[in-house]
């Protein structure tokens, strides 16, 4: 029995370093995460959530990223990002992720603000955070129908990036957590309470997932390729249709609930092409679906080489062309 197991032993022992120097030349490496530089002053701009995930902190901060790119942020006492253009009455709540938060640009530059300064008699109030995507923004539209607070308006602004966010797929889990890690050294006591929120495929109701168990490397990856190679081919599970499914959804019961509530719901297509396709029929029928187009491989109208934001030029062809589809809009 002992001379079985050294045997055994032995194989693996020969066999491991052989799998690793093979996934090596196939051209895997140990795992190295891309460093995204970000320097926050005063520093914690964002705290965990047990309902969204996380929350912008109130208050004013400089941030520079990648040691190149330099903008200030100013959230409200309701940790939304200031909207510093004259206000009219009729309400537009703003939902989307880090592109309609306008990461990147200072306060006045954002598309959001410029659409607000175009429509003076409108009051848009900007509740996108970078991270979100369509489970965030149907949490918060619930959240103000049940608190009363019903706007005139709901706009959706929707990119390719949430259908992953929207399912909780490893690849975002990843991305979140060990974004959120390599940006802060404090973040596990930041995020201690934070609970993201996705869903499944024919679910009705939310899911959660605690911040501590949202993801973790296997041991080793980050020293042996054949570790980093086996985890990222796991991490592959879930198909694209899965998560685009799941997000045909999220974006039906979006306008169901607009509806029901007598909001007027309006659905912003940044860039996703392929999903075209997947509309549910009540986001087509009752919705006034707006079709962007932005190139976020551009560097005229990104943060490139540092970032793939839009800059200033890109947030204001993004307002242009919101502009343009809302008055025509309003003429039919």
């Amino acid at each position: 029995m002992k001379r079985k197991l050294r045997n055994i032993l032995v194989v693996v022992l020969l066999t491991l370093p052989c799998a690793e120097i093979a996934v090596r030349i196939l051209g895997w490496k140990p795992y190295k995460n891309s460093d995204y530089a970000v320097e926050v002053t005063p520093k914690y701009w964002l705290s965990g959530d047990s309902l969204l995930g996380f929350l912008p902190n109130t208050g004013s901060y400089d941030i520079t990223l990648n040691d190149a790119i330099h903008f200030s942020v100013t959230h409200d006492a309701s940790n939304r990002r200031t909207i510093v253009a004259p206000k009219g009455e009729d309400t537009v709540i703003v939902f989307g992720c880090s592109f309609t938060y306008g990461y990147g640009v200072n306060d006045d530059d954002i598309f959001v603000n410029q659409l607000q300064k175009h429509f003076p008699e409108q009051h848009y109030i900007n509740y996108a955070v970078p991270g979100y995507g369509t489970a965030q923004a149907l949490i918060q539209l619930q959240t103000l129908i049940d608190k009363g607070k019903i706007p005139d308006k709901a706009m959706l602004v929707f990119s390719e990036v949430h259908p992953e966010r929207n399912a909780l797929a490893k690849s975002y889990r990843q991305a979140l957590k060990i974004g959120f890690s390599h940006s802060n050294e404090a973040v596990e006591d930041i995020m201690k309470n934070a609970r993201i929120p996705y869903r499944v495929l024919g679910s009705e109701s939310m899911k959660f997932c605690e911040w501590e168990t949202l993801y973790s490397h296997w041991p080793g990856r980050e020293s042996f390729a054949l570790v980093h190679a086996l985890q990222t081919t796991f991490q592959r599970g879930m198909e694209e249709e899965a998560m685009v499914a799941i997000t045909a959804e999220m974006l039906d019961d979006f306008v169901a609930l607009c509806i029901e509530n007598k909001i007027e719901p309006i659905v912003v297509n940044l860039d996703d092409r392929k999903f075209n396709d997947h509309y549910p029929d009540i986001t087509k029928e009752k919705t006034t679906l707006i079709h962007v187009g932005f190139d976020f491989h551009d560097p005229k109208i990104t943060l490139y080489p540092h970032d793939t934001h839009p800059n200033i030029q890109g947030h204001t062809e993004i307002s242009k062309k919101i502009q343009i589809a809302l008055e025509g809009a309003e003429d039919e």
